[in-house]
């Protein structure tokens, strides 16, 4: 279920376009093209590999100055990391000046393979855009985001978590952690987390599910404007997958403050 795009470019020749989302799975695509000539059908056959890249950013908003820790994860078409990518990272502030790093400059290799680390020191406030290509054999994919810049918000979110899962090499639970620093005082707020409803989710939060979505709440009592909340979650055995988690959001009286952008989490297969 991949979003097309159909374009006649002159008689006899078409551009199809393909884009894929969160929910696109990393494997190899058949395309059937069925092209109807004075009422006969002529059928092509062809197929392409479809890898994975994704990137998440240590927090969703920083303080001008601060620096932006990125993580990039790359599977193959099969779902298995891949430790040679060539990477591209075009980072595009508010006021439109862009700044790249890449595999040749800037993009180190991370803790394991498939895993590789960046950094991006912040300037003015707004929005910051984040576009990563990755190429390596049998994967040429996007992906984008974006993290945001402001000297005041209302809340600090560190979460740890892990960006790449292995559940066959490794014992298949995986733990969160989320560190919440307050700017605003207050005492009493309740924190919501949301994961993917076929995560099963060992928690001391109240656990609802809305359609796909497991809600996670939790009502807590900052201890010096700060405070902490955990879970840990395993996953069903289907690969590859790529999973959103959050983004949270923090209720304190009548205003709500939310995560500017999810937590990707790749799941390799054995």
């Amino acid at each position: 279920n991949i979003s097309t795009q159909i374009e006649k470019l002159r008689d006899g020749k078409f551009n199809i376009k393909l884009s894929p989302d969160t929910n696109t799975k990393p494997g190899v695509y058949k395309i059937i093209s069925t092209i109807t000539v004075n009422g006969e059908e002529h059928t092509v056959e062809s197929q392409f590999a479809w890898g994975l890249v994704s990137l998440n950013i240590k927090k969703s908003i920083y303080k001008p100055g601060e620096t932006a820790e990125f993580v990039i994860v790359v599977l193959d078409s099969e779902g298995h990391p891949v430790g040679n990518a060539d990477l591209s990272l075009a980072i595009t502030s508010p006021n439109n000046q862009i700044t790249k790093i890449s595999s040749d400059n800037g993009i180190i290799y991370g803790s394991e393979i498939g895993l590789y680390d960046g950094q991006y020191d912040t300037s003015v406030e707004g929005t910051y855009k984040v576009a990563i290509h990755a190429i390596a054999d049998g994967i040429d994919t996007d992906f984008s985001t974006t993290f945001d810049v402001s000297t005041t918000y209302d809340y600090d979110i560190i979460r740890t978590a892990q960006s790449k899962i292995d559940p066959i090499t490794n014992p298949n639970s995986f733990d969160v952690t989320i560190d919440i620093e307050s700017f605003v005082g207050g005492q009493d707020v309740t924190i919501v987390e949301s994961v993917p409803a076929v995560f099963d989710v060992q928690t001391d939060a109240v656990v609802t599910q809305i359609g796909d979505k497991k809600i996670l709440t939790w009502n807590k009592e900052l201890v010096d404007e700060k405070t902490e909340i955990s879970y840990s979650y395993s996953i069903p055995l289907v690969f590859p997958e790529l999973y959103a988690l959050g983004p949270i959001e923090i209720h304190s009286g009548i205003s709500t403050f939310t995560e500017a952008r999810n937590w990707f989490v790749a799941a390799d297969p054995p």
